[in-house]
C-alpha cells in the first residue's frame, strides 16, 4: 500500500478559524491508479485521482460545530491503501 504522512496529527482551531490538513505520498508501488478521498467520520467529503502531484490538501474555511472530528484521508493504489489523520478540535 502507499506510505504516507502524517500518520496522525492533532489540530486546534477555534469556531469560525480556518483549517487545512495535507496528506503527503512518500512512496507507492505500483504507483498507477492512485486515488484518494477525504472523509469526516463516515462520509466522504471529496474524491479523486492524482495526476503529477504527490500530496493532497483539504481546507475548512470557517470551522462550525459540526465540522470538529476525525477527519481521514485515505491514498488508494492497487496494493491497498494509506491513511493520514486529523484529529480537529477546538481551542
Amino acid at each position: 500500500p502507499p506510505a504516507v504522512e502524517p500518520a496522525f496529527l492533532e489540530l486546534r482551531q477555534g469556531q469560525g478559524r480556518g483549517v487545512t490538513m495535507s496528506c503527503r505520498v512518500l512512496r507507492a508501488y505500483p504507483t498507477r491508479v492512485l486515488s484518494y478521498e477525504w472523509r469526516l467520520g463516515g462520509r466522504v467529503l471529496r474524491a479523486g485521482r492524482f495526476d503529477l502531484q504527490d500530496s493532497t490538501e483539504y481546507t475548512v474555511s470557517s470551522l462550525a460545530r459540526d465540522s470538529y472530528g476525525l477527519y481521514n484521508c485515505n491514498i488508494i493504489n492497487e496494493a491497498g491503501a494509506g491513511r493520514c489523520s486529523f484529529l480537529v478540535t477546538g481551542k
